[in-house]
């Protein structure tokens, strides 16, 4: 028995066989502050040759006579890779990245193909475009292919950049050479009259209120990018084992004269909201295998080379293999490579032969809302139980009325479909769309019970939950619900779950989610020498990529913070002073589990480091211990100011309401203050003399 694996959530060493590109349209300043190398050489461009798109648009022309599938792109031959193009920039901490700016002027969109792709584990290419407003990537170590050979998605624009980033001392150096580069010539991504996207008016975006019924199977939809610039729809398909064997269904017509391995499978790409803009955000997945064909029903069945990840909420659309016409139907697809759209045919389909050729074993239909284009091919009609029963085969696009459209009948094709959809021969006429499963509950386990609930296993099916050694076993096995517990109360390391579904004669599937077991792991990495008079940043490290809530920082004077004191991000800036001597960093990071407190010391040396800082005033409160204890030693380091030995120097301390709990008059410049009594927390410092106002954070812990 095979067992297929569907990983929830893998921290940075391991290996994902659910890989999928996420692309995303972004908010300019996202890119630019994904990283902390934000300053690289200056990025060597390829400047594409141009194209004769009115050849191109002529040829389309014939094309669609021919009943060949929708071209976006026109595909160019290069050799492009990491010793003749582009640029290495080497950083102080020996990381590294190599960037390559590719330009095809006038082009809407660009697409690659790579016959040579290995990232390291540790490596990172992102691809983007000149704009900054869409975002391919990360792709990782996850997604390297037996043969070398890889694509990336659409990426909008004339311009776009690959950015590989590399760290210092990776087993084997990345590989990247891309032997194609696709300049879109029409435009999948424009905007008339505020709606998004170049297919007809008369179309329907899913999100809108007619597709609300229709969302699960909407999920088990993709956009194919044929080759490398060209479209069609399909949809992942169940089997009566329920296995989560990612079989697609398409056309015939789409997979004639193609290499499927080379294919790209776009998942989730619609609009947020009905008629909505360029917000998309879409899941892509590289390569399949041909399963089965049939030019009779025009019918293609694969089967992707990754299993798409419970997360993503990608389903398997249900089927029917009746052949009595039903009562209407219901087609999902992608129209000119847009967003994707419904389709309703409110009549029964008509079992009839396709326009030219004999037999019946299609069904027409007469769409009464939306329609269908090239792009939609391949794209599943449904019945009103919302069960799959063809794929588009053609028709007569446009938005007048009594258009007609043929789609390839799913009980015809069922002969050469069943040893797959039906591997045990059950004789089941129908499935029903499923989601993929996933494992919920805490992301760490903490001393007392945690509990971890398995959801979307199919019905019938049996589960058998393992776990890691550093888990013990309390309680669910055999159920949904699966309890464990840490086997000590000292473990700070990953752990996992795992539930394998299995049914008799069929593939079992395991649903594995790992866990940080205890409190937080983590180090202050950054120098342990600084300057006098120099700043520099220190940031928590978390060990093993551990999950870590919140952050707090404090330091002791005479050290000083750029950021609000204390600072709760993952990275905190100081400065030195002009002091000599050991100064101390404290950093206390929480989870779910609990808190850890870090301790670094800081030597304030001549011969330390750090750059240049951003201001040398000195403080005019000097406050230490910082935290506090029982006192509280305060100096004003103002040299202008005349203190005449009187009791009117104002002091009070402020809680985080803004009530004073301490109130006092000094007469001189140095003075401490009792802070025994008062209740651990941050406070503020307010020192008032001769009209000037001073203030300090302090925090006090007992």
């Amino acid at each position: 028995m095979k067992k297929c694996i569907i990983l929830l959530f893998a921290f940075i060493s391991m290996v994902n066989i659910n890989a999928q590109v996420i692309t995303k349209h972004v908010s300019k300043g996202i890119i630019e502050n994904r990283n902390n190398y934000k300053k690289y050489s200056s990025i060597k461009i390829v400047k594409m040759p141009s194209i004769d798109v009115e050849a191109l648009l002529a040829e389309d022309e014939e094309e669609i006579k021919l009943g060949l599938p929708f071209r976006f792109g026109y595909s160019m031959q290069v050799n492009l890779n990491m010793r003749n193009s582009g640029n290495w920039t080497e950083f102080e901490d020996s990381n590294r990245i190599w960037t390559l700016n590719i330009v095809s002027k006038g082009a809407y969109s660009i697409n690659l193909a790579y016959d040579e792709f290995y990232i390291p584990e540790g490596g990172q290419l992102y691809i983007y475009n000149m704009d900054k407003t869409v975002l391919q990537g990360p792709i990782t170590s996850e997604y390297n292919t037996h043969n070398g050979n890889f694509a990336t998605d659409l990426i909008q624009g004339e311009s776009i950049i690959l950015e590989y980033y590399e760290p210092y001392g990776v087993k084997e150096k990345g590989k990247i050479r891309i032997s194609k580069v696709v300049h879109g010539y029409k435009n999948l991504f424009s905007e008339t009259t505020g709606v998004f996207g170049q297919s007809d008016s008369c179309n329907i975006d899913v999100n809108c209120p007619e597709g609300q019924d229709w969302e699960d199977e909407s999920n088990s939809v993709a956009m194919i990018l044929v080759g490398d610039n060209r479209i069609c729809s399909g949809a992942l398909i169940n089997n009566t084992c329920q296995d989560f064997i990612p079989y697609f269904l398409t056309a015939n017509h789409c997979v004639q004269g193609e290499n499927v391995g080379t294919w790209t499978f776009r998942f989730q790409y619609k609009s947020s909201t009905c008629g909505g803009g360029d917000d998309y955000s879409y899941y892509s997945y590289y390569g399949a295998s041909l399963e089965a064909h049939n030019s009779v029903s025009d019918f293609a069945l694969l089967e992707l080379n990754q299993r798409p990840a419970g997360y993503t909420g990608i389903t398997y659309s249900g089927w029917s293999r009746s052949s009595a016409a039903p009562s209407s139907a219901v087609s999902l697809h992608h129209p000119t490579g847009d967003v994707m759209k419904i389709s309703f045919e409110n009549n029964s389909p008509i079992k009839t032969n396709y326009p030219g050729f004999s037999g019946d074993n299609h069904w027409q239909v007469i769409f009464d809302e939306g329609t269908a284009e090239g792009g939609s091919s391949g794209g599943p009609l449904y019945d009103p139980n919302h069960r799959i029963i063809g794929q588009l085969h053609g028709g007569n696009p446009g938005c007048t009325s009594n258009l007609n459209f043929w789609y390839g009948s799913f009980d015809v094709s069922w002969y050469l479909l069943s040893d797959f959809l039906d591997p045990n021969n059950t004789g089941a006429m129908t499935t029903n769309t499923i989601d993929i499963p996933t494992i919920s509950g805490s992301t760490a386990v903490c001393i007392s019970n945690s509990t971890f609930t398995l959801n979307n296993r199919p019905s019938g099916t049996n589960v058998n939950w393992t776990r890691s050694s550093n888990l013990s076993y309390v309680s669910g096995q055999g159920t949904d619900n699966y309890t464990v517990e840490p086997a000590s109360s000292t473990i700070k390391e990953w752990g996992w779950v795992q539930a394998e579904i299995s049914r008799t004669g069929c593939d079992a599937v395991t649903v594995s989610k790992n866990v940080w077991i205890g409190q937080p792991a983590a180090q202050i990495l950054g120098l342990t020498e600084l300057a006098p008079y120099s700043s520099t940043t220190y940031t928590a490290s978390h060990y093993y990529n551990c999950p870590i809530d919140s952050y707090l920082w404090r330091i002791s004077s005479p050290l000083y913070a750029f950021s609000y004191f204390p600072n709760t991000n993952q990275s905190y800036e100081i400065e030195s002073r002009g002091n000599l001597g050991t100064f101390y960093l404290y950093l206390t990071t929480t989870n779910t589990c609990g808190s850890q407190n870090i301790l670094k010391s800081i030597v304030v040396t001549d011969d330390g480091g750090g750059t240049v800082p951003r201001s040398v005033e000195e403080p005019v409160l000097l406050i230490s211990p910082n935290p506090a204890n029982n006192y509280i030693e305060v100096k004003i380091q103002d040299e202008s100011l005349n203190f005449d030995n009187k009791q009117n120097i104002k002091v009070a301390l402020f809680n985080n309401q803004s009530i004073p709990v301490y109130i006092n008059n000094f007469n001189n410049n140095e003075f401490n203050i009792d802070v025994s009594k008062v209740s651990n927390g941050l406070y503020l410092l307010q020192v008032i003399y001769k009209g000037e106002k001073y203030s300090e954070h302090v925090l006090i812990e007992h």
